[in-house]
């Protein structure tokens, strides 16, 4: 749904709005989130503001006002599930779980499609607010567990080619997430890039001892040995799974 305003406290309303959609939100919620530790006394007025511009933008851009409803507890945002990126995200993921034992080709089709609708990082330039800070977290962790998910089903069914772009971008968005490096290396070894393999596991080292002070785990200098040893196990999907784990 691209239904953004311009200004930055009415995007921040609309993203919590939506990220709960189909339940009331309550006016000091919204506010204490909106305004963070520093509210003003003009909160209430200057709420209600802006819910009557995000209605008239909806009326605008052809969703209508009534999509926000005023409740005696707060306030809701209903709207039809395909207009809602999040909603088709999670139907996605929910489809793809339910097909990843008996149709893993088509599960993964299924997760390509939810993860296409949020290719970055939750929220944007919204957590500046704090406490959409920790929603776009929650939000970023249930978009990991998808890649995760597409990365075990394409290991699965021999098409690691399909997520190394995928894995790379999702890398420089978390510089220093081992899991995804494990990944990443897998699937370059599996697709025949050895050396970019031990690369990405040299990076996260340098990354890691620069901004941490500490080395990678024990699993992913495991799987740096295993590559430059060219492991067995590296070559099924099942030893895979096991190694991850």
């Amino acid at each position: 749904m691209d239904c953004s305003p311009a200004s930055p406290k009415l995007r921040a309303l609309l993203a919590l709005l939506a990220v709960d959609a189909e339940r009331v939100l309550p006016a000091q919620h919204l506010i204490e989130t909106l305004w963070d530790y520093e509210i003003p006394r003009t909160a209430s007025t200057a709420l209600q503001v802006y819910i009557s511009k995000l209605r008239q933008h909806f009326d605008a851009i052809g969703i209508g006002r009534e999509a926000i409803a005023t409740r005696p507890a707060g306030y809701l945002l209903s709207l039809a599930g395909h207009q809602l990126d999040l909603f088709e995200f999670d139907r996605l993921v929910a489809d793809a779980r339910r097909l990843s034992a008996d149709e893993p080709h088509e599960a993964m089709d299924r997760l390509g499609r939810a993860l296409a609708l949020c290719p970055g990082p939750s929220l944007g330039d919204l957590r500046s607010h704090g406490k959409l800070d920790i929603i776009a977290r929650q939000l970023d962790g249930r978009r990991l567990r998808a890649h995760e998910l597409h990365c075990d089903l394409a290991f699965r069914v021999g098409r690691e080619s399909e997520i190394i772009c995928d894995l790379y971008r999702l890398a420089a968005e978390r510089p220093t997430d081992e899991s995804v490096r494990w990944y990443l290396m897998a699937a370059l070894y599996r697709n025949g890039s050895v050396a970019d393999a031990l690369d990405v596991y040299r990076d996260l080292r340098e990354a890691m001892v620069e901004r941490l002070a500490m080395e990678p785990g024990e699993r992913l200098t495991r799987l740096y040995v295993d590559i430059i040893g060219r492991a067995s196990w590296l070559d099924g999907a099942g030893g895979l799974a096991t190694a991850r784990r």
